[in-house]
């Protein structure tokens, strides 16, 4: 039996492959289409027909693929979604409706950096007899009825590489993050809690470091709110404190980097407030 996996992947230590990174594995797979685009334009010659057209060929060679499959409530046999190389198996529709929409880093399969690689890769079993990489350019949730709830999920996918000038502009993440409990709660005001956060610059930087961005979300939510460091010296800025947050609630912390753009996130920590 074939299956088609869609996953982002990273090169990996000598450049000679991918390592993948995240992974879903599409059942009640629809359909599996295709195009080639061979793109020719006529040039008419004045007064001459349809035959004596002059096709010029400007533009190269392309090749999009279309993917629509139905995504539902498992029960027996889970989605396989695997994230930095451990597997699990993603049950409701919801849930892996969110896998796509949640917020990019651990947990979503949306791009975490301009940097990132995806690919289609079809197996039979644990042998793939076929795969190309690219990037998806749109992902599509139409959800039919409520109960119960069924989703018709639509990719579209075009082969190649992904090529920015922004991508040399861009500071690498921060390493080392440390969270902690702030300790500042008063005894009465629960929003006199505090946590703080303790990183690592990054040595890659693409320019000359202006701060840092320290974003932070309450458990329960998808809402982050992002705060802006201003100093200069990347070494002072590799520290801040939370505060106004609310007293023994868990939050997602995470830091980037920032030149005269912002540059990657870190991975995120989760710490309690305190």
């Amino acid at each position: 039996m074939t299956d088609i996996y869609i996953q982002r992947v990273e090169p990996n230590s000598t450049d000679t492959g991918f390592v993948v990174k995240k992974e879903y594995k599409l059942s009640n797979v629809s359909s599996f289409s295709i195009d080639l685009n061979s793109p020719v334009s006529p040039m008419p010659l004045p007064e001459e027909g349809a035959d004596d057209n002059m096709l010029v060929k400007i533009e190269g060679n392309s090749a999009t693929m279309s993917l629509n499959w139905v995504i539902k409530n498992e029960t027996t046999t889970p989605v396989t979604v695997t994230e930095s190389g451990g597997a699990s198996g993603v049950l409701t529709a919801l849930q892996q409706v969110g896998y796509f929409t949640n917020e990019p880093g651990e947990g979503s399969f949306q791009p975490h950096s301009i940097e990132d690689n995806y690919r289609i890769q079809l197996k039979d079993g644990s042998t793939v007899i076929w795969e190309k990489l690219g990037f998806f350019t749109k992902f599509t949730f139409s959800m039919q009825g409520n109960s119960p709830v069924i989703f018709n999920a639509t990719a579209s996918f075009i082969v190649g590489d992904v090529i920015t000038s922004y991508e040399a502009k861009e500071p690498e993440p921060p390493t080392a993050l440390v969270v902690s409990s702030g300790g500042t709660y008063n005894g009465s005001d629960i929003h006199t809690a505090s946590i703080k956060a303790y990183w690592t610059p990054p040595t890659i930087t693409n320019g000359s470091l202006a701060g840092s961005i320290v974003a932070y979300r309450k458990e329960g939510t998808n809402f982050w709110v992002s705060l802006s460091t201003s100093t200069t010296d990347p070494d002072s800025g590799s520290e801040y404190v939370i505060s106004n947050l609310e007293y023994l609630k868990y939050y997602d912390i995470k830091v980037a980097s920032r030149t005269s753009v912002k540059g990657k996130w870190s991975q995120k920590k989760v710490v309690r407030a305190t």
